[in-house]
């Protein structure tokens, strides 16, 4: 009962926050209006002390200050990028350091959250284990003929055969994780051991197993999550030289690029903007 408190107190505490953010991102689009000044992603997040991802995740905030900017950019004609002044250095400088502060604030919030959460997997877990000691129990008790006695012994001993199959050397801790893990994740591992091997990622398939059963590694996860890194490698190695982008870091765990405009955008929004065909065609050889 107390967790549960505990968790829905820092629920109201998130919901708080974001209502407070929300009227301050309020406030400080009105102020830029009524003062004549730039309404977009970097002038709001200073103004309202928020951070720009936490702008973009909200749709109606994102959709209004997208159309203002655009209504101010329809006015003005395109000048040539300045270098920025050093008010322009002190105010980002300001900005980082207050959406540091932000993140460390955050991160305090998660870290309470996941001791809580913590407590909660522990105890699934070890109902899990009762459940697997009274289902050992109970077939014993009923047990004279065997026959149900017989399946668990079946079963592990096909994933057993499964394993060797795959190069998986059967030690004690892969017994020991064979009879404490769930089923569904020990099948779960089995396909991404097998995926793994296909696609020439497994060196040590032993390791492997151990690391998708205690992760829930899902089939193609780990493939994934590498394919994004090289996308975006790629992406940065050309958008920079060509002055697109300056700087890049993840913020509330978005990836992010610094424009040319001195602000910080989502990269997925950047790579819809500028594609990688795009890119490739600046840098292609012409031939004469």
């Amino acid at each position: 009962m107390k967790q549960k408190r505990s968790v829905e107190g820092l629920r109201q505490n998130a919901q708080k926050k974001r209502q407070q953010a929300i009227e301050r991102t309020e406030e400080a689009i009105k102020q830029l209006i009524k003062e004549g000044r730039n309404v977009n992603f970097k002038t709001v997040s200073e103004a309202g002390q928020v951070s720009t991802a936490w702008l973009y995740r909200e749709p109606d905030i994102k959709a209004r200050i997208e159309q203002l900017r655009e209504q101010v950019q329809g006015k003005k004609q395109k000048t040539a990028p300045q270098k920025a002044s050093d008010a322009s250095k002190d105010s980002i400088i300001a900005t980082l350091k207050r959406r540091i502060k932000d993140l460390e604030q955050q991160n305090k919030d998660l870290n309470r959250q996941n001791e809580v959460f913590a407590g909660q997997v522990l105890r699934v877990r070890e109902l899990e284990q009762q459940i697997k000691r009274l289902g050992a129990e109970n077939t014993a008790l009923r047990g004279s003929s065997g026959s149900s006695s017989n399946k668990p012994v079946e079963a592990a001993s096909e994933t057993e055969v499964k394993l060797k199959e795959l190069g998986v050397e059967l030690n004690s801790t892969i017994r020991r994780l064979l009879q404490d893990a769930p089923s569904d994740a020990v099948t779960l591992a089995l396909e991404s051991l097998r995926e793994a091997i296909f696609q020439d990622r497994a060196n040590n398939p032993s390791g492997f197993f151990v690391s998708a059963v205690s992760d829930r590694w899902k089939p193609n996860e780990v493939y994934e999550q590498k394919e994004r890194r090289a996308v975006f490698n790629e992406w940065w190695n050309l958008a920079r030289p060509a002055g697109i982008v300056s700087a890049s870091m993840e913020i509330d765990g978005i990836q992010c690029v610094l424009t040319a405009d001195d602000a910080w955008i989502p990269f997925e929004e950047m790579l819809a903007q500028h594609s990688l065909d795009e890119l490739r065609s600046r840098i292609s050889p012409r031939h004469g």
